[in-house]
This record gives C-alpha cells, structure tokens and sequence, in this order.
C-alpha cells in the first residue's frame, strides 16, 4: 500500500491542465487553449523519458509558477515555451538534487514546440 501525504491528491492529468479561474484575466495573447498545449507539453517532458528520476512535484510546482506569472503578468506568446521551461527549470532545482541543465532544457524547446 502506498502511503499518501497529508493534504495531497492523487496524480490527475485533467487536474494540471484545467486552469484556476481568473488566471488568464491579463492575458492578451494568451489564451486557455495556449495555456492547456503548454501543460501538456510540460507533462510529456516530465514524464516522458527526457530525465531520470524527475519527480511529479517538479511538474506540479512548475505549473503552479506559471499559473502565478499568467495572474500577475502579461505574456507574449511568443515568450510562453520559455516561461515554461524557465518555471521547469526551478521547480527542478528547487526539489531536486541534480537538476537538469539549461542546454538539456533549450534542446527540447527547439526540437518539441508545445
């Protein structure tokens, strides 16, 4: 039996990529569609076979980063893949011990387009 934190839910697809109400509201470029491509990508670069041991909580505290920047400000969506694997990027060397390099990051941008 596999033990749950406290306060924690289960790892839900559909949970990520819904947006929380209001985020969106500064955007002019951005839209929920943008926003659903993006999550999605984020999800196959995170658990698809890109990196070793890369943890959910990684994925979960890089969504939440760019939920905060979409609130707060206005995004160009040509800026967007970079916001995304820039919050990628910390959330990975936040939580983990040896966190992908920038170069590994730049490299998936240019070979997979959300």
């Amino acid at each position: 039996m596999k033990k749950r934190l406290t306060g924690t839910t289960p790892f839900n697809h559909e949970n990520l990529i819904k947006a929380r109400p209001n985020i969106l509201k500064i955007q002019m470029e951005i839209t929920d569609q943008d926003r659903y491509k993006l999550v999605d990508w984020l999800i196959k670069v995170c658990c698809g076979n890109y990196f070793q041991c890369m943890h959910k909580e990684v994925l979960f505290l890089c969504i939440a980063l760019v939920d905060t920047v979409l609130s707060k400000e206005p995004v160009a969506r040509s800026d967007f893949q970079l916001l995304g694997i820039t919050c990628f990027l910390l959330a990975s060397k936040k939580l983990l011990y040896d966190p992908p390099e920038i170069k590994e990051l730049l490299q998936l941008c240019e070979v997979k387009k959300y």
